[in-house]
């Protein structure tokens, strides 16, 4: 396991520096402190181009390709340096940086919304930007060292398979690897001690169709990253790289802070439920939600966790499933033989780095379940979440209905 997180961009890490004091910390503390919070360490930073993914280290063109870049640097990134120094300061890990496009100009379109692909890449006739694009990206990284925080996973392509009329770029598998034979070496010539990511499509299925195309690269990127929202993954992708779920929420419905009413696709069992399937039968990494913390307005949604809007923290039982999955099954963590899964209680294991092991109990069903736990030892804690526990300390061995409960072995 490489952990689960979050992103904060386009404008939601500026949202929580807003708050007030009382409720910017609880806001940060909720997300990244391993002991009142869910601990996240990945955090998920976009890459702004301009347009609609705000600022932008190189804004203007320099005319061609060959010619020197204009970078600048506002030692903000749209409140992403503070964000990410706040969760560093509060256990951090991981880095992930990831750009939703190319800068206009080195696109066949000109434009930094609607799609478009990078000049250069098979398929293209608009002169060759993909070193350029590299050397774009591989300054960005080093931009985030000047202020003391060093990337650790850096991606190029987001949601290729989907135009989106906010900022996006097109790629097939093919086109993908043409540029990662570039961005590749030039990372490395940078002396960057990061691992280079591909290619974070819509849904599974979306990314398994582009990996024929990655398969003369393999040697050359890290960690395969989808995201969840066109196709969940229900088995692993044939790869030999990790597999890291980096953005997925609730995009359309109403805000939901419930744990279960009636299964819908906002409450926290749907989501205790989908990341089980994503750790446990398609054998993913890492898990990130799209947002940790936003101001959703007077007509929230769900795509964050959680809701600052007036001023007040609102927190959604999605959070704290989050939480528990965060807190016990940490970065580096093993999973290993569970049994005692039936068509409402789903169970898993995972073995911590420290030795602890970390039993996780899903009760879907409507009656408790008393569980009976063998093959791990040490001294066992229990922690709670459903409609009335958030991550709540209980005692014994039975898991009531609609209930996530992790046995905790030291």
């Amino acid at each position: 396991m490489d952990g689960f997180g979050i992103s904060e961009i386009f404008g939601r890490a500026g949202n929580v520096r807003a708050l007030a004091a009382a409720a910017q910390k609880r806001t940060l503390d909720l997300l990244f402190d391993p002991t009142v919070g869910a601990g996240f360490k990945i955090l998920r930073n976009g890459i702004g181009a301009g347009g609609s993914s705000g600022y932008t280290i190189e804004p203007t063109s320099p005319g061609s390709p060959t010619t020197p870049a204009r970078y600048q640097w506002d030692s903000s990134d749209n409140d992403q340096v503070w964000m990410t120094q706040q969760a560093k300061a509060r256990g951090l890990m991981y880095i992930y940086a990831d750009a939703w496009t190319a800068p206009p100009f080195m696109k066949n379109t000109g434009a930094e919304a609607n799609g478009g692909i990078l000049c250069g890449v098979t398929g293209t006739s608009c002169g060759n930007w993909l070193q350029p694009y590299a050397d774009y990206l591989t300054q960005y990284v080093k931009y985030y060292k000047l202020v003391g925080l060093d990337i650790t996973h850096l991606g190029f392509l987001n949601e290729p398979d989907y135009v989106a009329t906010y900022s996006s770029m097109e790629s097939t598998g093919q086109q993908a690897a043409d540029f990662i034979k570039v961005l590749a070496p030039t990372v490395k010539a940078a002396g960057l001690n990061l691992k280079l990511t591909c290619c974070d499509a819509t849904g599974a299925d979306a990314q398994k169709a582009m990996l024929p195309g990655l398969a003369p690269v393999d040697n050359l990127y890290d960690v395969l990253t989808t995201h969840g929202y066109s196709s969940d993954p229900t088995s692993p992708l044939i790869t030999s790289k990790k597999q890291w779920m980096t953005e997925v929420s609730d995009l359309q419905g109403a805000w939901t802070a419930s744990y279960f009413t009636n299964g819908g696709i906002s409450e926290g069992q749907t989501w205790a439920n989908r990341i089980y399937t994503a750790l446990v039968q398609a054998n993913f990494s890492a898990y990130l939600y799209w947002i940790g913390a936003q101001d959703l307005g007077d007509n929230p949604n769900n795509s964050a966790l959680i809701n600052v809007h007036g001023g007040v923290v609102a927190v959604s039982k999605r959070f704290w499933v989050m939480a528990q999955w965060s807190r016990f099954v940490k970065p580096g963590a093993v999973r290993i033989s569970a049994g005692g899964s039936t068509t409402t209680l789903k169970t898993s294991a995972f073995k911590n780095t420290d030795g602890s092991v970390a039993v996780q109990v899903l009760n879907n069903g409507d009656s408790a379940v008393a569980v009976s736990i063998t093959g791990v030892s040490g001294t066992a804690s229990a922690f709670i979440t459903n409609e009335s526990h958030e991550l709540d300390a209980m005692t014994g061995t039975n898991v009531p209905a609609h209930s996530m409960v992790t046995f905790l072995y030291r």
